[in-house]
C-alpha cells in the first residue's frame, strides 16, 4: 500500500485542534512534531501537517483557519474511511 493524502481547510485554531486530536484519533498514539503530529497504531501511521492561515473576517466575525494535511501510510481505503468518520465527528462544529 502507498500513502494517501487528504487536505482540509478547517475553521479552527491550532489550540483547539491540539485539544481535540486525542479524542478524534483514538486509539492512535500521538507525537507532536515541528509541523504537526505523527500518529501510530500497530503498523499504521498518519502524518498530520498543520499550517495556520490568515483568519477569515466576515462583518464583525473573525474565524481562524488552519490548513490540515493528513498523510495515511499503510492504510486500506476502509481504514481511512473509518478514521475520517471519527475525525470529522470530533471536529464538527455547530452552525446554522
Amino acid at each position: 500500500m502507498s500513502a494517501t493524502s487528504i487536505n482540509l481547510e478547517m475553521g479552527i485554531s491550532l489550540k483547539v485542534f491540539d485539544d481535540t486530536l486525542p479524542n478524534a484519533s483514538a486509539p492512535y498514539e500521538i507525537i507532536k512534531t515541528p509541523d504537526g503530529y505523527q500518529l501510530t497504531y500497530n503498523l499504521l501511521s498518519i502524518n498530520i501537517k498543520l499550517v495556520e492561515q490568515f483568519p477569515r473576517k466576515i462583518a464583525g466575525l473573525t474565524i481562524p483557519v488552519t490548513h490540515v494535511e493528513l498523510i495515511f501510510n499503510e492504510h486500506s481505503t476502509a481504514d481511512i474511511e473509518k478514521y475520517m468518520l471519527r475525525f470529522k465527528r470530533y471536529f464538527h462544529r455547530g452552525g446554522g
